[in-house]
């Protein structure tokens, strides 16, 4: 028993110390562990995101919202009022969170701040709120001064967020409006609407050394936005009227018209501001000086007339005005004085003497246009205008005409056409019944083989149109293209005629002097050109038409205007003549320029040619009284020029012609001068103080159509 007993002492002792050695190495072992595992499991607690039952966190988020935009009502933007206690009204602002006030910015500072949210008054304003309809309403309790001001309301929340309206301007007018006027013409001044001391007692002197100036210029600074009326009073003339305002910084400018000199004029202005408030300037005189040649000491003049008591009628009808009373201080002794009037004056003076001869409206009418600022820019510009108007017209009408084939080419060809003074023009187009002048008309140069179109010109208003550049290698033919007139003819070239007087579609090679026969492709359908020849080129009026459209009668005329015959020449510069000296500009005075280039191309076109006026009758001694078609030939010098020559009373009109001695022939249908009767006279006959040479035509018959056209050389001899 007691040997069993001490075996499990033995056995628990053994299995006890077994336990202790686990228990140590068991704690070596989460030593360890915890050494090692330690650190990782702080990088993965790291790493995890926490979870409401690790972490509990506690925020308070800031307002940064700010309230709603205070919007103005009244006084509204560019108001303009007569109280100096403007009464202020807003819509109010909104917070997501709580207001706190509002801030009243006038004139770009602080007027009122910490502006509370409910009625409120103090000693500086008085602040009403409406919470039906969210308006506040504000009214200062110190006067705002004269003129422009500006407001703003700044609304703040609780913590200082701001929400600022938009800038409003309005005007307060308490006093009388303040107009100062600081220079008349050429004097400076200082009369003030406030002063009216500061008015002279004596006419106000102008342009002492400037004998030309004139139309004074008024410069004045007051209030923005006056109205101002002016009534300028002339002697025996009627008074003007004049009505304008001051801009937004109260600048005002005027020029006065044209003042007759040595005359006591009388200014009486009337200012009136935007609420009706107004102010005057009355008696204001001056004098636009007379300048003499030689120059002479200049009398003083005083006011003795009764000054102005009331502000006269502003209204544009006519009244005469007496002259006040002008003591001259004595002149030197009398001698010759002349009186130096600027040209514009003198025009004035015509056009102001009309203007009284017309019905009241329609000269109230013609002054409010001149005194407009459309016109005053306009004049300036007018008589180059009015010179430039005519060909301007007439080309537009004549390209018009062509536009089917417009291009730059066709730009340079009308051109071409409308030059008047061109000596390059031989060849002529000719209506064959009545030998007119085919004005206007399209002349095409052909290729006979390929019809293709080489080159074409366009005939003047004599139907005359310059030479083509012939070409010399291939057969050509020449056509004319117009809705107005049929080519060819259908009538057979008369015998006694050579193909270039009676031209109807012939093919032809040009002729140069280096070609052989064999080269020259002469056959029985080529005929050999001679290009220092002219051409005469019939056509027909088409079917129908008696004359030609309105539209190309008006192309014509205006063409022959453009010629500036003497009469148009000086009727048009007299018309713009005046507008030159009336409103004299860089502009204008090259519309003078234009005149004086068109006189010289008239006179070198003139005085390089001979005039030439000749006497035809038929053969039977009757006088004619229609077109002739005179053509001229000079081949050994390269001249040659057919033309239309007007007859009357068997009279020639008077011809510029480039030479002296040439052949020439005349024809018309059915009439030709030959040589039949051999009764070719000449003698030299007296019309008029001027030699004219006389040549009769013959009606060719069947009998003598086999006849050559006679071509004498002769001389024609100018008028004496």
């Amino acid at each position: 028993m007691i040997k069993s007993k001490n075996k499990q002492r033995l056995f628990n002792l053994k299995n006890k110390k077994n336990l202790i050695k686990n228990n140590s190495f068991l704690r070596y072992f989460f030593f360890v562990f915890v050494l090692l595992f330690l650190p990782l499991s702080l990088v993965f607690a790291q790493s995890l995101p926490p979870t409401d039952a690790d972490i509990k966190v506690t925020a308070k988020i800031p307002d940064i919202i700010p309230p709603s935009t205070p919007i103005l009502i009244i006084p509204e933007d560019q108001a303009n009022l007569d109280n100096a206690y403007p009464v202020f009204q807003w819509h109010e602002s909104t917070d997501n969170m709580e207001m706190s006030y509002y801030q009243f910015i006038l004139d770009g500072k602080v007027w009122f701040d910490k502006i509370p949210l409910t009625d409120f008054a103090n000693d500086d304003y008085s602040l009403d709120y409406n919470p039906g309809s969210g308006i506040y309403t504000l009214v200062a309790k110190s006067a705002l001064k004269h003129g422009s001001h500006s407001w703003q309301i700044i609304a703040y929340d609780y913590v200082e967020n701001r929400a600022a309206s938009t800038t409003w301007v309005f005007n307060i007018y308490v006093d009388d409006p303040n107009f100062t006027i600081q220079k008349i013409g050429d004097v400076s001044v200082k009369i003030t609407a406030s002063n009216p001391d500061s008015v002279p007692q004596t006419a106000i002197r102008l342009f002492l050394t400037d004998s030309y100036a004139n139309e004074p210029w008024i410069i004045a600074l007051g209030d923005a936005n006056l109205k101002v009326d002016l009534v300028v009073t002339i002697p025996f003339r009627t008074s003007q009227f004049f009505s304008q305002y001051t801009d937004d910084k109260g600048n005002w400018n005027l020029q006065l018209g044209i003042l007759p000199r040595n005359h006591i004029i009388r200014l009486d202005f009337n200012i009136t501001d935007v609420v009706g408030h107004s102010s005057y300037i009355r008696n204001l005189y001056i004098i636009i000086q007379q300048h003499y040649w030689p120059a002479t000491p200049m009398p003083t003049a005083t006011i003795t007339g009764a000054p102005l008591t009331g502000f006269p009628s502003v209204t544009t009808s006519p009244s005469i005005t007496q002259p006040s009373v002008i003591p001259v201080s004595p002149l030197p002794p009398p001698g010759i004085k002349i009186p130096i009037i600027p040209p514009k004056e003198i025009i004035h003076e015509i056009v102001e003497e009309v203007k009284e001869s017309l019905p009241t409206k329609m000269a109230t009418y013609i002054t409010d246009l001149t005194r407009s600022p459309l016109w005053k820019f306009l004049a300036n510009f007018f008589a180059l205008f009015l010179a430039l108007l005519l060909p301007i017209i007439t080309y537009i009408l004549v390209l018009l005409k062509f536009y089917k084939f417009l291009s730059f080419k066709t730009l340079k060809k009308v051109l071409i056409a409308l030059w008047p003074w061109s000596k390059r023009r031989k060849n002529l187009v000719f209506e064959y019944r009545n030998s007119q002048a085919a004005s206007l008309v399209r002349v095409e140069l052909l290729d006979l083989e390929s019809k293709e179109l080489l080159d074409w010109q366009i005939t003047n208003y004599l139907g005359q149109f310059p030479s083509f550049d012939w070409p010399s290698d291939l057969p050509a033919t020449l056509g004319v293209v117009d809705h107005n007139f049929y080519f060819p003819i259908g009538v057979d070239k008369p015998v006694y005629l050579s193909w270039y007087n009676f031209y109807q579609g012939e093919a032809f090679l040009c002729k140069k002097d280096y070609l052989t026969e064999e080269k020259s492709y002469i056959n029985e359908r080529i005929e050999n050109f001679d290009a220092k020849r002219a051409l005469a080129i019939p056509t027909l009026m088409a079917q129908g038409k008696e004359n030609l459209p309105l539209i190309e009668r008006i192309r014509i005329i205006l063409s022959y205007l453009l010629s500036y015959p003497w009469w148009f020449f000086f009727l048009s510069l007299l018309v713009i003549l005046p507008f030159v000296l009336r409103h004299p500009s860089l502009f204008n005075y090259l519309a003078l320029v234009y005149y004086l280039t068109i006189a010289l191309f008239k006179y070198f076109h003139v005085n390089g040619s001979e005039k030439w006026q000749f006497r035809a009758l038929y053969s039977n001694g009757y006088k004619i009284d229609q077109n002739l078609i005179l053509i001229m030939n000079d081949l050994a010098h390269g001249f040659s020029q057919a033309l239309v020559v007007a007859m009357n009373d068997s009279l020639s009109s008077k011809l510029n012609l480039v030479k002296k001695d040439f052949v020439f022939s005349l024809q018309a249908k059915d009439y030709a001068f030959w040589d039949g009767q051999r009764v070719i006279s000449e003698l030299e006959y007296s019309l008029n103080q001027e030699a004219i040479s006389e040549f009769k035509l013959h009606h060719i018959e069947s009998f003598n159509q086999s006849l050559k056209l006679l071509q004498p050389h002769c001389q024609l001899l100018p008028r004496q």
